[in-house]
């Protein structure tokens, strides 16, 4: 078994809670969570613990990551985004994509050593 735990898109079934609102990244769709929250982390992580302590004897975890349709459009990802390097302008949301996926997919490996696995 590999467990699959949704770490940016698919996340209706958080995002359409009223404490967790302040995730999304386009406030009237509670589809994708925003990357440039520091307290969306706080919450993948909780689920990615609570997951893993349920089948602690898995080796790999899947991380989704697939249609994230809504990136780069809320506040703080605009800002993140005009701060990127020059080399890196080019593809701010691919930037902040690529920079989501391997903040918790290092977070798996780190503490729970397992591998990664995502669409």
């Amino acid at each position: 078994m590999i467990p699959l735990v949704q770490t940016f898109g698919h996340l209706e079934f958080v995002l359409k809670l009223e404490e967790h609102v302040e995730l999304r990244e386009v406030p009237k769709y509670p589809q994708v969570l925003c990357p440039s929250n520091n307290r969306s982390m706080d919450v993948v992580r909780m689920m990615i613990d609570q997951i893993l302590s349920l089948h602690p004897d898995v080796t790999q975890v899947h991380i989704g990551s697939d249609e994230v349709y809504h990136l780069g459009l809320c506040s703080r990802c605009i800002a993140r985004m005009s701060k990127l390097p020059a080399r890196k302008s080019d593809f701010p949301k691919v930037e902040l994509f690529l920079d989501h996926v391997k903040t918790v997919a290092t977070y798996v490996i780190q503490k729970h050593g397992k591998r990664v696995m995502m669409w």
